[in-house]
């Protein structure tokens, strides 16, 4: 037992100690942070300071200017570069540290890859005509370090092999890709056509009507995406930056027309026929280059007008109404809802005065009303209709605003007509019965209270 206690007290004490070593081992090694702070640069240079650039790599040469604060590609082509795909080259040229020597004065550069390198990124400072090469060559074994040097120097040493590959940008990768030149923002207009449809929709104090092919409300989610779906589709490639022949694209005629517009500025779209890989054809026409997007464009322009058109019945919501008016064929029923600084709101009957009435019920007759959707839209040139079964006015909102629905029946077919739209709505007629029980119940349930 003794010999087993002394093991023990001797493992406890080996244990310390080793513990002891670990931490202040452990407590000298420098962080992460400050390791990468010892290390050394391999420019002392600024970003913001770069004014320009060129990318030489085996099958490619992009040279680019700034000006004004805006990165410019100027040859091979002349287009505007893509500001966050130049800043992160200019903004790693900075930062770009040296993870090892390998040598200070190399003999031989050729074994590193750096004889005929397989990327160099020259940059000058604005203001001087002095320039800087890195030259980009092999991998090491390991592949996580590349070996680099700087042009007119001996110096080989490593740098991440992420950073290499993060310089390694074809023009095409550098260009801006956006789709419209200018770039709108605050779109207020919106016109798109096709073979069989002309659409166009504009924003009114933040809500958007169609213009054509009816005069309506369009569907504002809807609207919307397409707006972003505009600003977010790049191009996936360059065809031709000088097509000679518009048709063999169906670009001459295009298949689907988009313009864009913010007040007086416009940008318009063409897109054609289909391409490699699910894309489609397309030219913004203020410049001349065929390219192509994501066919997911097309098809999002190329759907029936109706589509686009807003499915509710009813502007208001629930919370935001504060008169209702149900003007039926016997009788007409009208609440309004009161409130003061000391109660919550209340709903009153005020045609018929009623002390007991039912406030669960008014909120679900109303939410039941704004739910109200378009199953299909028809113009009213053909159908005959019945007079008007119901009459329906809300009031909300903060500017006051006002919905008024006429609801009328055809056989079994129930229509709603918009104030302020074209045509109208055929809707659920079981969900419009629902609510129209409702609204007897409560005008003939609710009574007032004996005294």
């Amino acid at each position: 037992m003794m010999g087993r206690g002394r093991s023990t007290l001797i493992l406890f004490i080996v244990f310390i100690a080793l513990a002891s070593y670990s931490y202040f081992i452990e407590q000298k090694r420098p962080s992460r942070a400050d390791a990468e702070s010892a290390k050394e640069r391999v420019f002392s240079v600024e970003s913001e300071n770069i004014a320009e650039l060129q990318i030489n790599l085996m099958s490619s040469q992009t040279h680019l200017e700034k000006r004004d604060d805006t990165w410019h590609i100027t040859d091979p082509t002349e287009a505007m570069a893509d500001a966050a795909a130049v800043s992160s080259i200019t903004s790693s040229l900075e930062s770009l540290n040296i993870e090892r020597v390998v040598q200070d004065n190399s003999d031989n550069l050729a074994k590193f890859g750096l004889g005929k390198p397989r990327l160099a990124v020259t940059f000058k400072n604005g203001g001087t005509s002095d320039s800087t090469t890195l030259l980009v060559g092999d991998d090491t074994a390991t592949g996580s370090n590349t070996y680099a040097t700087i042009k007119g120097s001996d110096r080989v040493f490593l740098i991440a092999a992420s950073l290499g590959e993060g310089f390694s940008k074809t023009t095409f990768d550098l260009r801006d890709k956006a789709i419209l030149q200018p770039s709108l923002n605050a779109v207020d207009q919106l016109t798109w056509s096709s073979k069989d449809n002309q659409i166009e929709v504009t924003r009114r104090e933040g809500t958007w009507r169609m213009l054509q092919p009816w005069n309506a409300y369009a569907e504002t989610t809807v609207i919307n995406g397409l707006i972003s779906q505009l600003r977010n589709t790049s191009m996936q490639s360059i065809v031709t930056s000088n097509p000679s022949n518009l048709l063999s694209y169906n670009l001459a005629e295009p298949l689907v027309t988009i313009t864009v517009g913010v007040g007086d500025t416009s940008a318009t779209l063409h897109l054609g026929n289909e391409a490699d890989g699910n894309m489609r054809h397309a030219r913004d026409l203020s410049r001349s280059l065929v390219f192509t997007v994501n066919a997911s464009l097309f098809d999002a322009f190329a759907k029936p007008p109706a589509d686009y058109r807003r499915k509710e019945v009813f502007n208001f919501q629930p919370f935001s109404a504060t008169h209702l008016n149900i003007e039926g064929r016997e009788a007409t029923v009208t609440y309004e809802k009161r409130q003061d600084s000391e109660t919550a709101a209340v709903w009153e009957q005020v045609n018929i005065p009623r002390k007991d009435l039912d406030q669960t019920r008014i909120i679900d007759m109303l939410s039941r009303l704004s739910a109200l959707r378009a199953n299909r839209f028809i113009d009213f040139k053909k159908p005959h209709l019945d007079p008007p079964e119901t009459i329906v006015t809300v009031r909300f909102g903060e500017p006051e605003r006002e919905d008024r629905v006429i609801f009328m029946r055809s056989n079994n077919t129930v229509y709603a007509l918009m104030a302020n739209e074209d045509g109208g709505a055929v809707v659920n007629t079981s969900e419009f019965e629902e609510v129209i029980a409702m609204i007897d119940v409560q005008s003939t349930h609710g009574r007032t209270s004996s005294p």
